[in-house]
């Protein structure tokens, strides 16, 4: 099993870089006629479709390999053709759904684009917890999720996302596994410990309490975006993998 973690603070580019690695992944084994980024930095991808009439027709779509909205159909698929051979893994999956099952928070506002959208929740009601600037009114979805896990979840036990990815990770052992959400040195050497190698982005700002030790971890290759283009970038990432040899 080869594992990629990649860093980085909010806005580094973390899951386009991740995308780009699963379109190359992807390509290589057949899968797709080929792929692109969008300026969002969401996979787009080339494939041969089956037409209600049966004719077969080419047809370009945009792909998410992760199941963030516990897609039955999409699930059965990628566990059979996908996932063995390459999967994406986020530490923070198991509590976003938390997040959803318990707060009610959205989809999209714990993995799309609906993150600093206000929640339900108000800031009258959080306690005191280290490292929080209190402020006044609605959460945000990503306020209350800063708030949930890195300031509760991480106080009781800062292991615990890493210690649960790494257990999936030695249960379901996929031929390639990119973790695309680290963001602590801690979560880093976990990976590293297994073998793991991480790509730090330096673009991003460390904006909450999870992100200050970013700058400590020791990472494999170290990905200067703060100034590429996403074409520039993945063409750097690419070289990389070539040299570590990875099957991509």
């Amino acid at each position: 099993m080869e594992v990629i973690g990649i860093a980085g603070s909010a806005k580094a580019g973390k899951t386009t870089c991740s995308n780009f690695i699963v379109g190359q992944k992807m390509l290589s084994m057949g899968m797709i006629d080929g792929f692109e980024l969008n300026e969002q930095g969401k996979l787009l991808v080339q494939a041969e479709e089956i037409q209600s009439d049966e004719t077969i027709e080419k047809v370009v779509r945009e792909f998410n390999p992760k199941n963030n909205v516990r897609n039955p159909e999409f699930e059965l698929w990628a566990s059979r053709d996908l996932w063995p051979h390459v999967k994406v893994y986020s530490l923070a999956d198991p509590f976003k759904f938390f997040m959803m099952d318990t707060f009610g928070l959205t989809a999209e506002q714990c993995f799309g684009e609906d993150k600093y959208t206000d929640t339900n929740l108000q800031w009258e009601r959080v306690q005191f917890l280290p490292g929080v600037k209190k402020k006044k009114g609605a959460l945000t979805a990503r306020e209350a999720m800063e708030v949930v896990g890195s300031c509760f979840i991480r106080q009781i036990d800062e292991d615990t996302l890493i210690n649960a990815l790494l257990l999936k990770l030695s249960q379901e052992r996929p031929a390639l596994a990119v973790v695309d959400d680290v963001r602590a040195d801690f979560e880093a050497a976990g990976l590293q410990g297994i073998g793991g190698k991480i790509i730090r982005l330096t673009r991003g700002e460390k904006r909450n309490i999870s992100e200050q030790t970013i700058d400590k971890i020791k990472e494999d290759f170290l990905l200067d975006n703060a100034d590429m283009t996403i074409q520039e970038s993945s063409e750097a990432l690419f070289e990389t993998l070539k040299g570590w040899e990875y099957g991509v």
